[in-house]
């Protein structure tokens, strides 16, 4: 399989990657909750942070609640100007 035939680098341009490092017991009650719920393991986690920023004020009705527009808003734009920046390099 030459470089073009794998699927590095054909995400949408404007996706991060999200993630981290957990116990394969972890995993597997991930992947059997996702398969349950029929959803995948992103959806997953999604609506994991989606309840919670709902819970903690930052979300409502899935919008940004006004007193954290701003900070959102900043730390996106930082997290875009990196991955502009990695891609250049």
């Amino acid at each position: 399989m030459n470089k073009k035939d794998n699927r590095h680098g054909k995400h949408h341009p404007d996706k991060v990657q999200f993630g981290g490092m957990v116990t394969p017991r972890f995993k597997a009650i991930a992947q059997i909750t996702a398969s349950k719920t029929k959803c995948s393991l992103m959806e997953l986690m999604q609506r994991g942070v989606y309840n919670l920023a709902t819970g903690a004020g930052i979300l409502r009705d899935d919008k940004v609640t006004p007193e954290y527009e701003a900070a959102v808003d900043a730390l996106a734009d930082m997290i875009k100007s990196n991955l502009t920046e990695k891609r250049r390099n």
